[in-house]
């Protein structure tokens, strides 16, 4: 009921990915490769595009100075600014987050949005992301930062017990954690993706 009149109130249809505004060209990038996987999505049903920013923040890029407006766009995108206590129902309610590879700071974001059983779909800028999109390892998706790969992530989230299935495993993953040590965690993959790259540019 609660997040049947959130989406009322935003004028957001039953699936919508999030993407979190901020600052950044790495940030920018991935947001035009979610806007244009969605041209890859094959089924029938694409998923709308949240991208929302924390009211009272001062880092986060307004939706105009990131996507051309003369650009096609196959999905409804809706731009909000959210206060605090309103954003669990924004994750409750999503499809999935999409989000770049984490680094330090962002772990206590990342475990929130897993705590509310929402699935996160992280971008990695390698070839070859360590963790397959079957991967049991971690409580979230890692692909490949291509339009074609986000699409398969979006595919596969449309499953619903797929979807439910890793939401059950984000909430676990979140229960015993506190947020320094979601951080840690978080720190700790971001870490091993750093020197992965390092390899493999060596």
């Amino acid at each position: 009921m609660k997040i049947r009149r959130f989406r009322e109130e935003y004028n957001l249809g039953n699936s919508y990915i999030i993407f979190r505004a901020g600052q950044g060209v790495a940030r920018r990038e991935a947001f035009l490769k979610l806007i244009d996987s969605l041209s890859e999505v094959t089924s029938k049903s694409v998923p709308e595009v949240v991208y929302f920013s924390v009211e009272g923040s001062n880092l986060d890029t307004p939706l105009r100075e990131v996507l051309d407006s003369t650009k096609l766009v196959r999905a409804k995108i809706t731009e909000i600014t959210l206060p605090l206590d309103l954003l669990p129902t924004l994750y409750s309610g999503a499809l999935a987050l999409v989000e770049i590879e984490p680094d330090r700071g962002l772990g206590s974001f990342l475990a929130e949005v897993m705590r509310c059983a929402c699935p996160v779909v992280l971008l990695a800028s390698g070839e070859n992301p360590s963790e397959k999109l079957t991967e049991e390892a971690w409580p979230w998706l890692v692909v490949q930062s291509e339009p074609r790969e986000i699409s398969k992530a979006i595919e596969a989230l449309q499953n619903l017990s797929y979807r439910n299935k890793l939401a059950d495993r984000s909430v676990s993953f979140t229960k015993e954690l506190t947020w320094k040590a979601a951080a840690d965690t978080i720190w700790n993959f971001a870490k091993k993706v750093i020197a992965r790259e390092r390899l493999l540019k060596s």
